[in-house]
């Protein structure tokens, strides 16, 4: 998507003039976490232990209420950073351990310590729930088949060459192509106050992976079958705080992790299961509208979305996608080209979109990460109008689509949404949910239904 792939001139993170990026924290005292660990000093209430530094004090406020392995996970990690040497990690751990907390703090620290940072995950969904994220491919100016649209000297590559850090979100979805290209890239642009940046690994800059290996895995090569994904050290989160509370739903959890369920485990899944048959329509209001329901297949989903819309006493408007030959916008695709495009290209925007007011629908585009309307974001019709503008606008975008092993490129047009009261698991993940049905019949990839128990 050429659209997708421009990098908008925002900043991504807050990079430092020339003089501090070469200082890189060496002026700077590194704090003393175990005289807060003995001491158990209250960051707030004794703030001007730290002579009043807000930054210090939002950061010791953030390490007194780490667990253990997290404030042993930062530190290792600290005393790299702090030391200006290039480090590679994967900070892992199952669902619930807090990655995302930790992630943040590491931010707070790269602030205090001077160093710049991007803050990145592998989709729009992940990159919304991170304070300052971007997907990868947004970054580093990525269209979906890698070509890269990052110039030398402009505002997009500035944001790059001052990189000291990468900190990436649901490693487990990253190709190995991906990978690659992060590496090739980073060493194309070097950061200004490093000449020897281009004959490095990733160009002389630290990676830190978060995610679960549990998790869902990429669509195509994934990242473990680099060489690259070797120079990593694993440091691993232990304690679960996410469903604390619930010790009989997190040893499920952990058992669903690794596809070994006991029979106790079983039986306490079978109390949920909600008797359902298609074919009747008593059986269908079962089904409340509002939790979202998570499926593994497109059919499954596409037939519960087309049958609630079918339950809104509103009118239907359809939008028929146009798809024409890149270059000649009066050629349109064929019937056989349609179908062969939607048998090849996953990513292409739906040929036909039924809506209605009311309709709860999902985005297809990362349309304005920071305030929230990225892929995969959740969200409802309020109306539609033509040339309307109200709260947010979603216009049509214009992708590029690819046949395998077939000469002619076709663009098409279309609104980047989709109906989405039943959602693919593969959307979802990394979205935090208080209620949902599942539908785990058939699944087909490793992780699927670990994730949507999750």
């Amino acid at each position: 998507d050429e659209i997708d792939g421009i990098i908008e001139g925002v900043p991504f993170f807050q990079p430092k003039d020339d003089e501090e990026s070469q200082t890189q924290g060496e002026n700077i005292t590194p704090i003393n976490w175990q005289i807060i660990e003995d001491e158990k000093i209250d960051p707030i209430i004794k703030h001007n232990y730290f002579n009043d530094d807000d930054k210090k004090r939002n950061l010791m406020n953030l390490f007194s209420a780490l667990t253990p392995s997290q404030k042993e996970v930062f530190k290792i990690i600290e005393q790299k950073l702090i030391k200006n040497q290039q480090c590679f990690y994967i900070v892992g751990g199952e669902a619930g351990t807090g990655k995302t907390h930790v992630i943040n703090i590491l931010r707070k620290a790269m602030d205090y310590y001077k160093l710049n940072y991007a803050t990145l995950a592998t989709t729009g969904v992940a990159a919304s729930n991170l304070e300052s994220g971007r997907t990868i491919h947004r970054f580093f100016g990525l269209d979906f088949e890698l070509k890269s649209y990052l110039e030398h000297n402009n505002r997009n590559s500035y944001y790059v060459s001052n990189a000291d850090v990468l900190l990436i979100d649901e490693f487990s979805m990253l190709e190995v192509e991906l990978f690659r290209k992060i590496d090739l890239t980073l060493r194309k642009f070097p950061r200004s106050h490093e000449y020897e940046d281009e004959n490095k690994i990733f160009g002389g800059r630290s990676i830190i992976l978060f995610g679960d290996p549990a998790q869902l895995p990429a669509i195509g090569l994934p990242i473990f079958c680099s060489n690259l994904f070797d120079k990593f050290e694993v440091l691993l989160l232990k304690e679960n705080y996410r469903q604390k509370d619930d010790k009989i739903y997190y040893q499920i959890l952990r058992e669903a992790r690794i596809g070994n369920l006991s029979d106790y485990s079983k039986r306490k899944l079978k109390e949920r299961i909600i008797e359902f048959d298609k074919k009747d329509e008593k059986s269908f209001n079962k089904i409340e509208k509002g939790p979202p329901i998570l499926v593994s297949r497109i059919v499954d989903r596409d037939w519960w979305n087309n049958k609630i819309l079918d339950t809104i006493n509103e009118e239907e408007i359809v939008f028929h996608a146009k798809t024409y030959y890149d270059g000649n916008e009066d050629k349109l695709a064929s019937e056989s080209e349609l179908t062969a495009i939607k048998l090849n290209c996953k990513e292409a925007l739906p040929e036909t979109i039924k809506l209605k007011k009311g309709a709860q629908v999902m985005l297809l585009r990362n349309l304005d990460v920071n305030r929230g309307w990225a892929n995969g974001r959740i969200a409802r019709v309020k109306c539609i109008k033509e040339d309307d503008r109200g709260d947010f606008i979603v216009e049509k975008v214009r992708q590029t689509l690819k046949i395998p092993h077939v000469s002619v490129v076709f663009k098409r047009e279309q609104f980047p949404l989709m109906l989405s009261w039943a959602t693919t698991i593969h959307k979802i993940q990394g979205v935090t949910l208080d209620r949902m049905y599942l539908q785990l019949g058939k699944l087909f990839s490793s992780g699927q239904g670990y994730v949507a128990l999750s």
